[in-house]
This record gives structure tokens, sequence and C-alpha cells, in this order.
């Protein structure tokens, strides 16, 4: 009878050690890319994300989706040429792509309805061999005071929970965490909203959190959640232009980041 009672207890603890649902990991095995901080606005970048198009499309592996993390323009939104000429790049990849909004996406309160009518929602979620992909507005208090009110978290939170057992990554512009240039460190987001975000992805299934924004290639942790930083197509800072490969194999992510020729 002790045995039977040593039992139930482990179980009641295992049940409960992951919020009342046991942690599941998708079986699948798919590839996706992750291009960001394109800013499109110079004749440059342009060229530069069509190359970066030109080599995903000859990737000799069937590509699930592609995500662009923000910074897709370059403060130029409310250039009706400018955002065609956009939109016409991207329609020549062969996978679907995802749009993420940056800060230069929606540098002020009347850009919002701008990115909306031509790159899609704010925030949104899709699903992809059982594993759900929640895409986040993460923009600077600066250009955006109400990116964290209780409207996205309220959202965020039901998002999270209806995607019970299944695995979970999400793809966002800045960062969480602190940034590190000339020498300091800078807090990207408000650390009160940090530590809001950090709980809430650590007590359900996400796998990684997926960004841009720093222009660099970076990894870092909140909580047990990796979160991985990209870096740019655009030649800001001098950086040359990359993408990078991701690989979900069973609950796994790895990644390779692809550079190409100046």
């Amino acid at each position: 009878m002790k045995k039977i009672y040593l039992i139930v207890i482990v179980c009641i603890f295992t049940f409960s050690a992951f919020g009342g649902q046991g942690r599941v990991t998708a079986d699948a095995n798919f590839y996706f890319v992750q291009i960001t901080d394109t800013h499109l606005k110079s004749k440059e970048n342009i060229e530069r994300t069509e190359k970066i198009i030109k080599k995903i499309n000859s990737l000799p592996f069937k590509v699930e989706f592609v995500v662009n993390t923000g910074d897709i323009m370059s403060d130029n939104i409310a250039d009706g040429n400018a955002v065609k000429e956009a939109k016409k790049v991207f329609s020549k990849l062969k996978s679907p792509i995802y749009f993420v909004a940056g800060n230069h996406d929606v540098p002020n309160e009347k850009s919002k309805a701008l990115y909306i009518k031509n790159f899609g929602q704010l925030n949104y979620s899709r699903e992809n061999n059982n594993v759900v992909l929640i895409f986040i507005y993460a923009n600077s208090p600066a250009n955006d005071s109400n990116a964290f009110d209780m409207n996205f978290f309220e959202w965020f939170e039901k998002e999270l929970n209806s995607a019970g057992n299944k695995p979970i990554i999400i793809f966002g512009h800045i960062p969480a965490g602190r940034d590190f240039y000339n020498n300091r460190f800078h807090d990207s987001w408000p650390r009160d909203v940090e530590r809001k975000f950090t709980k809430m992805i650590n007590a359900h299934n996400v796998e990684a959190v997926i960004t841009g924004h720093f222009h660099r290639d970076e990894l870092h942790w909140l909580g047990k959640v990796p979160m991985y930083v990209c870096s740019p197509v655009s030649e800001w800072l001098g950086r040359q232009a990359a993408f990078r490969i991701y690989q979900y194999e069973n609950g796994k992510i790895s990644y390779s980041t692809q550079y190409i020729d100046r």
C-alpha cells in the first residue's frame, strides 16, 4: 500500500510541476529561416535583401516559413512607393513569410495603421507542425508607451494558455534583457516588463524567443528559455548581410548563420 501512495505522490508532483500539464515535445523535424533589420530604404539594403532571398529560395530543403523580425522599413513606412518596393522584394520568396514590427517600422503612433495595412497585425499567432508560433510587437517605450500595456499581456497570456501543452516559439524585434554597447549595459525593456514576460514564458512550454534589433549574433537566457538574436541584413554599423537557418527537431532548436558577400 505504501508503494501505491508513493506513485500517486510522484504523479501529482510531476503534473503540478508543469502547471497542470505535461511538457510535450512536438514529434516534428522542419526548417525555417529568419531575416531581420532589412531597413529597406537605401539601394544597398534592397540589393542585400534580394540576394538573401535568392539564397533562401535555392536552399536544398523545404523551408516551412521565413520570419522578418522587424525593422523591415527604415522610418519610411509612410512612403507608399518604398512600401510597394519592399512588398515586391518579399513577393519573390518561395516560402510563406511572417512579419514582426520593429521600432523603425512603427516610429510613432500614427504609423501603426500603415504597418497593419501593409504587413499585418502587430500581435498574432500561427501553428506549424504542432508548434505554436507567437509573433509579438515588442517596441521601445520611446516609440510607443502602449507596447506592453494590459491589453498586450491579456492577449499574450491567452495565447500561451491556448497553446496548451504544445511547444511554443516566440518571435519579436527588440530583445528583452540588456544590450551591451559603448562599453556598458543598456536596458532594452523596462525591468518590470522584462520580469513579467520572463515569468510568463517560463510557466509555459516555450522553446525559444527569437529576435533581432541588436545587429549582432547573440544568445541570452530568459530564465530557462533561450533567446536567439540574429545578425542583420542591412549595412547599418558596417555589418555583413546575414540570415539564419533554424532546424526544429523533436523539441530541439539549432541554427546556422549564413553570410553573403558585401
